[in-house]
C-alpha cells in the first residue's frame, strides 16, 4: 500500500509540473528540472528494493534521493556553475524547508555502510557460526516509511522551485516571514500521516 502510494505521488507531482513551458527556463532551472524528472527511476529502484527486503541497498538508494533533492533545492537558482555544487553541502539549504533532513540524512547514511557500528547489525553468531542478515523486516518497514517521507519532499521541492509559474499551489504555501513552506494540508500529507503508525508502529 505505502508502495503504491509512492509511485502515484512521483507521478502526480510530474503530471502537475508537465505543463510548464521549460523552453524558457534558466540553464540551472533546467538541469534542476532534469534531475526532477530522472530522480523517478531512483524512486522506482527503491519499491524494487523494499520488495526483495534488502533494505542495505535501499538506504543507499535513499540517501542518493535526498541529496538529490538538496542539490535540486540549491541549484535551481544558482547563479554559478550549478554543477559544481556538492549535493551534501545542499543538504542545510533542503534544511530550512524540512528540518528532519539532517538526521534523515545520517540515518540513511549508517544503514548504508558497513562501517563498525553498523555491521553488528547485519551479523548474527549462533551455534553454527557466523550468518549475514539479509533481510530484516522492521528496517524494511522503516525503510518504506522513509521513502514516503522522500515522495513528499520530492512533490513540495518540485513545486517550490517553479512556485511563480503555478497560479494554485498544491504542495506549498506561503509562510508566516514569507518564505514557501510545506503546505499544511498537501495531498501527500495524508500519506504520511497514515503510512507512519502502519510502518513504524506508532
Amino acid at each position: 500500500m505505502a508502495l503504491s502510494d509512492v509511485k502515484k505521488a512521483i507521478a502526480s507531482s510530474l503530471d502537475h509540473l508537465t505543463g510548464i513551458d521549460h523552453r524558457r527556463d534558466h540553464p540551472a532551472l533546467f538541469a534542476a528540472w532534469a534531475a526532477l524528472v530522472r530522480l523517478q527511476h531512483t524512486f522506482q529502484a527503491s519499491v524494487l528494493t523494499i520488495k526483495c527486503g534488502l533494505h542495505f541497498e535501499t538506504a543507499a538508494l535513499e540517501r542518493l534521493i535526498l541529496e538529490q533533492l538538496a542539490w535540486i533545492s540549491a541549484a535551481h537558482s544558482y547563479e554559478g556553475d550549478c554543477f559544481k555544487l556538492s549535493p551534501k553541502k545542499c543538504l542545510a539549504v533542503l534544511q530550512e524547508i524540512y528540518p528532519c533532513t539532517g538526521p534523515l540524512h545520517r540515518l540513511l547514511t549508517s544503514f548504508a555502510r558497513l562501517a563498525p557500528e553498523t555491521t553488528v547489525k547485519h551479523v548474527q553468531v549462533d551455534n553454527e557460526g557466523f550468518r549475514v542478515q539479509l533481510s530484516d523486516r522492521e528496517k524494511v518497514g522503516s525503510m518504506a516509511y522513509y521513502l514516503v517521507v522522500l515522495a513528499d519532499m520530492y512533490s513540495v521541492i518540485g513545486e517550490l522551485i517553479y512556485a511563480d509559474r503555478i497560479e494554485q499551489h498544491r504542495y506549498i504555501q506561503q509562510g508566516p516571514d514569507g518564505r514557501l513552506v510545506p503546505r499544511e494540508h498537501r495531498p501527500t500529507k495524508g500519506m504520511l500521516d497514515r503510512h507512519k503508525s502502519l510502518l513504524l508502529g506508532h
